[in-house]
């Protein structure tokens, strides 16, 4: 399948206070990206929800380039196309661009829900996922963040209203807003970071307490994001080496 493009010039809302894209913004980015081209191919959100079901993202890796990321007013551009599809889950890879250079690369994992039962089924009942896969590649490889039992810093975070988004659950961009807090605040900068894992596993709602964990191992930051002692989230930031 062919690359569906689209370019963009960095808002102010997207920029950070270093002048650089948020690392949020560039989750931001790539489901809006993906929700448009999944629309333009057929099976988009609304096509999903007249049928009962939704989109949610269950795994993303991103792997920073040495190029730097945009700045306010910058113009970029992002290609995308899906390049798997099994059982439970669609796979789907994205290319951030400045000047002709990439300076990300994403590997991302899909799975559909059933609105009413909030559980997964399986892709092969959506019929419109028939595309053509045959130059899939595997381009970033995921590494699951792993489970924190033990010497980790703890913090509640009382989810609001504003954290849910259209399928009225925290969607995954909001953790990773939570996690760049963290790492700013130890003055981690974004420009020496080389990869981020993101695994969704249960959806948050409003009301919900969230506890965060996270602690620190060397180059590698992690996060445990839990609703009542069950796992709901985990990240894993991956700082670059000497």
């Amino acid at each position: 399948m062919e690359f569906f493009k689209e370019n963009h010039i960095l808002s102010s809302y997207h920029t950070s206070p270093g002048n650089r894209m948020k690392l949020q913004s560039i989750l931001s980015f790539c489901e809006n990206i993906a929700s448009n081209h999944a629309s333009d191919c057929g099976y988009g959100f609304l096509d999903l929800f007249n049928k009962g079901f939704f989109w949610v993202l269950h795994r993303i890796s991103i792997r920073f380039l040495e190029n730097e990321l945009p700045g306010y007013h910058d113009n970029f551009g992002v290609r995308t196309r899906p390049t798997d599809i099994k059982n439970l889950s669609a796979s789907r890879e994205f290319f951030f661009e400045k000047g002709g250079v990439d300076f990300l690369i994403v590997n991302s994992n899909w799975v559909v829900l059933d609105i009413m039962e909030r559980k997964p089924v399986r892709t092969k009942k959506i019929e419109e996922l028939k595309v053509d896969l045959k130059d899939y590649r595997n381009i970033v490889s995921f590494h699951s963040p792993g489970l924190l039992e033990d010497s980790y810093i703890s913090h509640v975070y009382k989810i609001r209203f504003s954290d849910t988004d259209m399928n009225a659950h925290v969607n995954n961009s909001k953790y990773l807003e939570i996690a760049t807090d963290f790492i700013a605040e130890k003055n981690i900068k974004i420009g020496l970071l080389d990869e981020i894992h993101i695994e969704f596993n249960k959806e948050t709602k409003y009301g919900n307490d969230l506890e965060i964990r996270y602690n620190k191992d060397g180059l590698h930051h992690n996060f445990n994001y839990l609703v009542k002692g069950n796992i709901v989230n985990k990240i894993l930031i991956i700082e670059k080496g000497n």
